[in-house]
């Protein structure tokens, strides 16, 4: 094995040499030629680079001063000399079980500070690369702000599939499952044009938590309040789920929140609330939610667990919102404490067609199958159909979502029905059921299609702006930043 080893080191480091005979000196882009010969994915190139130069000058050597394509370089970027590039790599090399631990080790490398995990921090050479050099990406030249945005989206989306510590430390194993480089590579070939279902780099899908989160954003302050997530798709979250996710429950808040006040503050605002209190009001907003802000990147989390609900993250995320008192299970008694809001709801929004809590938790208990009756573990529901987790999740958070979800099992039923009809009796029992399954597992990812809807609704809506603006008329500068970019992608990516 050690001599296999040897003799991959020894046949990069050949191939590499031509380029360090024809381009020594040579500027960090042009790099990228070493990096693929050593068999690392293009956009790997820059963290590659700084590592080995970091050991040649002792610091980091290249890299944009700002998010922009082709920034011009922070100078030193000169190319290390090649007899220590070869002992840099040889010993990379060597200590790398494979190519994921291989990039894991060139981005957590820090003589100073060894640590086995990377931060956000680490993951944004890659980004940046991608950023400064991908064809589909030349409109985010000089946009400064809106660019640092789509970086950041960028880096929170790898973090909330990969990071299942939620302490935003990303171990090796975590760096594998995710398999970031895999990620590198497919983006080789596009980021949204012709690809049939884009991943975390996708500008689409940026853009849509980018202006979801501002269209809520009033005041542009870049943080939301409670009132704001209120108004999330016209008031469809509970009020009670909000104060749980206001207040970090289902991901701690990025946002610092103000000191606490003393015992005797906090008793005495506490009557103070109390006798403003309305009784028998159930949809006042706990007051202590005005110290609570969400951040953007806070936003990031809980857009993705609201629509698709079925992720290993976005379960975890809503089951720490339902644990009210945080021992991991959920009883009866939580359950009631959130549905109690929605029945009131259906009372006065469904004209008394309500669904009363024990039946509901009968159908639920069939759903999920408990190892013990009426509580419910974290274990339980990833043990349960994927299929069957929104429904559970919807009932206690989102009243709109939940009635719909009858409709669309309807719906479904009827296009499996249609299957067995049009291959019976033709077809063996078995190939038939095989049909259904397959149907099943090609249905569309509830993000990626609502990402698409969304998309194009944003795409239309900033044309029909445009028809009716003309030229005439300045926007405001997040307006004029975000329609800029939406004209400038809107033919390639759709």
């Amino acid at each position: 094995m050690d001599q296999e080893i040897e003799r991959i080191i020894a046949g990069q480091l050949e191939l590499a040499r031509e380029h360090f005979d024809s381009c020594f000196g040579a500027r960090e882009e042009d790099f990228v030629k070493v990096t693929e010969e050593c068999g690392l994915p293009r956009f790997a190139n820059r963290a590659l680079f700084r590592y080995v130069t970091r050991d040649a000058c002792g610091s980091a050597s290249s890299g944009s001063a700002i998010i922009g394509k082709r920034v011009r370089m922070v100078d030193r970027d000169l190319w290390p000399p090649y007899n220590h590039f070869c002992d840099v790599w040889a010993r990379l090399r060597r200590s790398s079980a494979d190519i994921h631990a291989l990039l894991f080790n060139i981005l957590t490398d820090d003589a100073s500070k060894p640590r086995a995990y990377l931060t956000r921090s680490d993951i944004k050479p890659l980004v940046t690369n991608v950023i400064d050099y991908h064809s589909e990406l030349e409109f985010l030249e000089g946009q400064g702000q809106f660019a640092q945005s789509y970086a950041d989206t960028v880096i929170e989306r790898i973090f909330y599939n990969a990071n299942r510590t939620w302490d935003g430390k990303m171990t090796l194993s975590q760096f594998r499952k995710a398999d970031i480089v895999g990620i590198l590579r497919i983006i080789e070939g596009g980021i949204d044009v012709d690809i049939e279902s884009p991943g975390v780099f996708s500008y689409k899908h940026f853009y849509v938590l980018f202006c979801s989160f501002f269209e809520l954003d009033t005041n542009r302050d870049r943080l939301l309040d409670a009132r704001d997530l209120l108004r999330y798709f016209s008031g469809t979250l509970s009020r009670r789920t909000i104060s749980r996710v206001m207040m970090g429950k289902g991901k701690p808040s990025e946002h610092m929140v103000p000191r606490a006040p003393s015992a005797d503050d906090a008793r005495a605002r506490a009557k103070a609330d109390k006798r403003k209190a309305k009784p028998g009001s159930r949809y006042d907003l706990n007051v202590r939610l005005s110290d609570c802000r969400m951040t953007y990147n806070d936003f990031i989390w809980f857009l993705l667990s609201e629509i698709d609900k079925t992720t290993p993250t976005a379960v975890e995320y809503w089951f720490r919102c339902l644990d009210l008192d945080g021992d991991g299970v959920l009883t009866v008694y939580e359950l009631e404490y959130f549905y109690d809001e929605q029945f009131n709801r259906m009372e006065e929004e469904m004209a008394g067609d309500v669904i009363m809590l024990d039946d509901l938790m009968c159908q639920l208990n069939d759903l999920i199958r408990p190892e013990r009756n009426g509580l419910i573990t974290l274990k339980d529901l990833r043990r349960a159909p994927p299929k069957m987790l929104p429904i559970f999740f919807d009932a206690f958070m989102n009243l709109t979502r939940f009635l719909e979800h009858d409709s669309r099992t309807s719906f479904l039923q009827r296009q499996l029905a249609q299957i067995s009809m049009r291959a019976m009796p033709t077809t063996l029992f078995k190939d038939v059921i095989q049909m259904r399954v397959d149907f099943l597992a090609n249905l569309p990812n509830p993000w990626v299609e609502f990402a698409d809807t969304e998309y194009a609704a944003l795409l239309n809506d900033n044309e029909e702006q445009e028809a009716q603006e003309g030229a005439v008329g300045e926007p405001e500068q997040d307006t004029a930043t975000t329609s800029n970019a939406v004209a400038l992608t809107g033919n390639a990516a759709v």
